[in-house]
């Protein structure tokens, strides 16, 4: 079903419903493909302390510090990725936001044909 029939059939509130849940997959699978591709495996490489558990291996945690050359490199790949993260937040957001002010705009000049009055 296309976005116009959808937003006939269930009116605004559905419509902008489904398309921020939409968005939340979007973002997730972003984060999650970058993170588990390329952050992942670089926080493993890490040269941490030994007496970390299992799971914490695959965190920043397990980058020693800001002192050793090497390290601090790995830190500024994590600093790029936040930049990197909230660009694709923002940039996913205006999309949307242009998306509910052109449906916005349709519903207060022709009302809701969902729920006639």
């Amino acid at each position: 079903m296309s976005d116009d029939e959808f937003y006939q059939c269930v009116g605004l509130d559905g419509f902008m419903c489904l398309r921020f849940t939409k968005v939340c997959f979007r973002l997730c699978a972003i984060y999650a493909l970058f993170g588990l591709c390329i952050l992942v495996p670089l926080f493993e490489k890490g040269d941490g302390s030994q007496d970390m558990d299992r799971w914490d291996i695959y965190t920043i945690l397990h980058i020693k510090g800001w002192k050793d050359d090497e390290d601090e490199n790995i830190l500024w790949v994590c600093v790029g990725f936040c930049y990197f993260f909230s660009l694709c937040f923002c940039i996913l957001l205006d999309n949307e936001f242009k998306k509910f002010e052109e449906k916005r705009l349709h519903f207060l000049a022709n009302g809701d044909s969902a729920n006639p009055i």
